[in-house]
């Protein structure tokens, strides 16, 4: 109950001036632009497991399945409003070209940024969407897609396209992440 909603606060003044700085310095030479990147992965695991400990998770999802529940629903709800914010600021910038998505891939692809496509306001649907739940290996397939990928799947419905996984086995989880997961590549 004591947790809140992130801030998104954006110095912009602060920012503009950096991208002056750069363009005296950079001009003729490189390409400056100005890009939001915020995000490694939506996959809510890791803020999971920073709250309440690895050996804690592990045990609420046998002890404390209501409240592990109500925490991954806040999580999601939190991580979505977060999204809101990215977007409605419009800090967000295209990631289908040579940004890191996922694991350590390159975005490039033609079908983002999409049909209708607007420079000045790019949205969650002109992205890459990514997720993973590295620290949940040890919990069963059907743990996994009851706690953890039934709330990052609105999050990635979000996205243009999507890319899931990391360094954790997905052999037993692939079924339901072919399954929940929209766009997947």
């Amino acid at each position: 109950a004591k947790l809140k909603y992130r801030q998104v606060i954006v110095d912009y003044d602060k920012t503009y001036q950096i991208l002056a700085l750069a363009h005296d310095i950079f001009d003729g030479i490189l390409n400056v632009s100005l890009q939001g990147s915020w995000w490694y992965s939506d996959g809510l695991t890791d803020q999971l497991l920073f709250l309440r400990g690895y050996e804690n998770v592990m045990y609420d999802f046998y002890e404390n399945p209501d409240e592990l529940h109500a925490l991954m629903a806040f999580l999601r709800d939190e991580w979505m409003n977060f999204l809101d914010c990215l977007e409605k600021e419009k800090l967000l910038s295209l990631n289908n070209g040579s940004e890191f998505v996922g694991t350590g891939g390159y975005g490039w692809c033609s079908d983002l940024p999409g049909e209708n496509f607007d420079p000045n306001n790019v949205t969650l649907r002109n992205l890459w969407g990514y997720a993973e739940s590295q620290g949940t290996v040890s919990v069963s397939p059907q743990m996994f897609d009851e706690f953890i990928l039934d709330y990052q799947a609105p999050i990635l419905n979000r996205f243009g396209l999507n890319f899931y996984g990391c360094c954790e086995v997905m052999d037993k989880r692939l079924k339901y992440v072919r399954e929940e997961i929209p766009r997947l590549r």
